[in-house]
């Protein structure tokens, strides 16, 4: 059996899921679809529908910024069994040299820093959509999404000092990722552990639901540090 999908993952579908998926579109979010079927370009996996069948899955396709700003978005449903093939979001030494000349550098030394603190990060939003299919999506107003699974309490820590370092240079936002898939914003994790409240509840995004937790909550998933093999 197939594992779960895992929000932002990337989907390729097969024929008979695009041809699912786009049943039911018309207009420009059809013409859309379609294009991206023609350029075999993913979808990614977002929150499942509440009437979603276990054998569905739930993805979408993110447009390019339009003229008058808005950032048109279709959610699409196909068969989990035409699903050819997945991976997870691009990893960030994937999309450096697709970013704006401004950031490349700054990009390049964060995840060199990254990497040699044994944080894997990866990309979601803007830059991934804009490394994925060469369309202009990246803008002055744009944020650089970066997903972090820390593996345990020091790995998290070492991700939010890089962080609150990276912020310094560049626009990042994001998502801490934690064991049971629950997904918090960067921000919000951060301004909470600089409140160091034991009250203040951050908002966590899973495959199904959102809901609010205890910092403390999510901290219990992780062990303080992994054990060396």
């Amino acid at each position: 059996m197939m594992a779960s999908l895992a929000r932002h993952d990337l989907l390729w579908l097969t024929g008979v899921g695009w041809a699912r998926a786009i049943d039911g579109l018309s207009g420009p979010a059809r013409e859309a679809a379609l294009r991206w079927r023609e350029r075999d370009w993913p979808v990614v996996a977002r929150r499942r529908d509440a009437d979603a069948a276990d054998d569905e899955l739930c993805g979408g396709i993110a447009l390019p910024p339009q003229a008058d700003g808005s950032k048109p978005r279709i959610a699409l449903r196909a068969p989990l069994s035409a699903l050819d093939r997945r991976c997870g979001a691009l990893p960030l030494s994937a999309v450096i040299d697709k970013a704006p000349p401004a950031w490349q550098q700054k990009l390049s030394l964060l995840e060199e820093q990254a990497r040699d603190a044994g944080i894997g990060l990866r990309v979601f939003g803007s830059l991934s959509w804009q490394a994925l299919t060469g369309q202009a999506y990246v803008t002055p107003a744009s944020d650089i999404d970066l997903l972090c699974r820390p593996a345990d309490r020091s790995a998290l820590e070492s991700a939010c000092i890089l962080y609150e370092t990276g912020s310094m240079q560049l626009p990042l936002d994001g998502e801490l990722i934690f064991p049971s898939g629950a997904a918090v914003s960067w921000k919000e994790w951060m301004v909470a552990r600089k409140a160091g409240s034991s009250c203040l509840r951050v908002l966590v995004k899973q495959a199904h639901t959102v809901r609010l937790a205890l910092p403390a909550e999510l901290l219990a998933e992780l062990p303080a540090e992994m054990a060396s093999a």
